[in-house]
């Protein structure tokens, strides 16, 4: 959602390749691809995002051959690739970070990495997103429900959640959504009735989800971390569960309580958000309004940067 929200809000065009072929030739087929794109538009400044490590390596390693400036949108592991522990990786992207013109990130923290590493970092969180409001809403199986927003990542204390949803009355319902590829395997014994996993949803009924549950839980164990789905509930004034960690008690001020991430603290905030729903979510719409603001100034400042970078070409 980032890349598409923040290309339209840039006005740049947004290009996403896909190889469904043999797993060996992926990498060559979409550096081929992504070479003749580039030649073929040429563009004034080339946004790529990181990950993916090879394409950002590739980005800025061929700038002398499409004498394009190279702007690296870098995540959390772009810049910290493997939470730090594969040296080869910790070396390649040390390497991007100093080639490339400048790096964005989503908070000072990991633009103070950026900078030890030797680069040029700009901090721009995700924009809110617009999601339409869908005429009607699908029923759900509790009294009240929340949506665990979840891609079964590493960061992401999915098992935690399981548990909590065991203490909860069993009229609240917790919704987990995302593929778990397998996972699932080694702890559907742990699931009790009122934890239901979505699966991999098409982005209406995802929409529509959202839209219906009373509340969103969004973690993570990483500390400069800004969560998507936190983004996604400021922008429908949903209440909000997230992880206790500095840089998201920062950003998302208003309108969420925080969690340690352990069942049991998983279990009472929950209760506690679905009592103070109502204030939560008039405090998310109150942060949506200075989100915004925000979020325009910030863009100013980068367009000034990116105007620069083009009349230097």
């Amino acid at each position: 959602r980032r890349n598409r929200t923040l290309s339209g809000r840039l006005g740049a065009s947004l290009n996403e390749l896909v190889f469904k072929g043999n797993r060996y030739l992926r990498y060559p087929a979409l550096i081929a691809k992504t070479a003749a794109l580039i030649s073929g538009s040429s563009p004034s400044i080339l946004f790529v995002q990181n990950p993916s490590m090879v394409l950002a390596l590739f980005a800025v390693s061929t700038r002398w051959l499409f004498r394009s400036p190279i702007v690296v949108d870098a995540h959390n592991a772009g810049v910290f690739p493997f939470e730090g522990k594969k040296a080869w990786a910790n070396h390649l992207t040390g390497f991007i970070l100093r080639k490339a013109d400048l790096t964005i990130v989503t908070n000072e923290n990991l633009a103070s990495r950026v900078r030890s590493a030797g680069g040029r970092p700009f901090v721009l969180p995700d924009p809110l997103p617009s999601i339409k409001r869908p005429e009607a809403l699908m029923p759900l199986k509790g009294r009240r429900n929340v949506l665990f927003v979840c891609t079964y990542a590493s960061d992401e204390p999915y098992l935690e959640v399981i548990r909590a949803a065991s203490m909860l009355d069993p009229d609240i319902c917790v919704y987990i959504s995302g593929n778990p590829k397998g996972k699932e395997r080694s702890f559907s014994h742990l699931l009790p009735s009122n934890a239901v996993l979505t699966g991999y949803l098409p982005e209406n009924e995802y929409i529509n989800l959202f839209n219906a549950v009373d509340a969103i839980i969004d973690l993570t164990t990483r500390e400069d971390c800004l969560v998507c789905g936190a983004y996604e509930a400021v922008s429908l004034g949903k209440p909000m569960l997230l992880s206790d960690t500095k840089t998201l008690k920062q950003y998302f001020s208003k309108g969420a309580l925080f969690t340690d991430n352990t069942a049991e603290d998983l279990a009472r905030k929950i209760n506690e958000v679905l009592k103070n729903s109502g204030d939560l979510a008039e405090q998310a719409k109150q942060l949506k309004i200075s989100m915004a603001k925000n979020w325009e100034v910030m863009k100013n400042g980068l367009e000034k940067i990116l105007k620069r970078m083009e009349n230097k070409r």
